[in-house]
C-alpha cells in the first residue's frame, strides 16, 4: 500500500481566511423588583470556507459583548 500525502493539506491556515457571520441577538428580559433587567445573546458562526464551521452562543449585558465573547 502506498500513501500519498501533499503536506500543503497539513499546513496550518492563516487565522485570516476564517469568516465570522453573525446571525442572530436575541434580547432577554428579567423582571426583577425595580423593573426590567436587560441581556443580550449573540449566535455567531465562523468558517474557513474549505469544510471547517464552528457555531459559538454568548451572552452579555450589552450586544457588542455579547458579540465578543461568542466569537
Amino acid at each position: 500500500m502506498e500513501w500519498n500525502f501533499n503536506m500543503e493539506n497539513f499546513k496550518d491556515k492563516k487565522k485570516d481566511d476564517i469568516l465570522e457571520k453573525l446571525v442572530h441577538i436575541n434580547r432577554i428580559t428579567k423582571v426583577v423588583k425595580g423593573g426590567r433587567r436587560f441581556g443580550f445573546s449573540a449566535l455567531v458562526v465562523v468558517g474557513n470556507q474549505a469544510g471547517k464551521i464552528g457555531i459559538a452562543h454568548a451572552k452579555a449585558k450589552q450586544v457588542p459583548d455579547a458579540i465578543k465573547k461568542s466569537q
